[in-house]
């Protein structure tokens, strides 16, 4: 079986294989404002907890929304980094299945490495013959 078999084999493998359904990790973000008035947990993609400080509730309503839409945004930012990474470990289903094509696609590159050299050897034969 030729190394180009052997990778079309695990890519019909793996794609034969129905994914085991991957419930999203349950993770958590947290963001805050720059000077800690208004912060926001977040927790299994919903929001957790909000906490703000009597000092912004002096401000206009306008800057205390923007104040919490930064914390928000800064939680989501947390939040989906966590899940990202959560995600890539290769002991969850899905990290697994992230690290067998990072293996597909090298051994193909090896292979593809190997064809372009027999390739360019049988030209450079052919060249020489003439």
């Amino acid at each position: 079986m030729s190394e180009f078999d052997q990778v079309f084999d695990r890519l019909r493998r793996l794609t034969e294989t129905p994914a085991r359904a991957v419930a999203p990790p349950v993770v958590s973000g947290e963001g805050a404002t720059p000077d800690g008035w208004v912060s926001v947990r977040i927790e299994g993609g919903k929001v957790a907890a909000v906490r703000i400080d009597a000092r912004a509730m002096r401000t206009s309503n306008a800057a205390l929304a923007d104040m919490v839409a930064e914390a928000v945004n800064a939680a989501l930012a947390a939040h989906t980094k966590a899940v990202l990474e959560a995600l890539s470990d290769a002991s969850t289903p899905a990290g697994e299945r992230q690290r067998e094509l990072e293996d597909i696609r090298q051994q193909t590159r090896r292979a593809m490495a190997d064809y372009l050299g027999t390739m360019q050897d049988l030209l450079s034969r052919v060249s020489q013959e003439r």
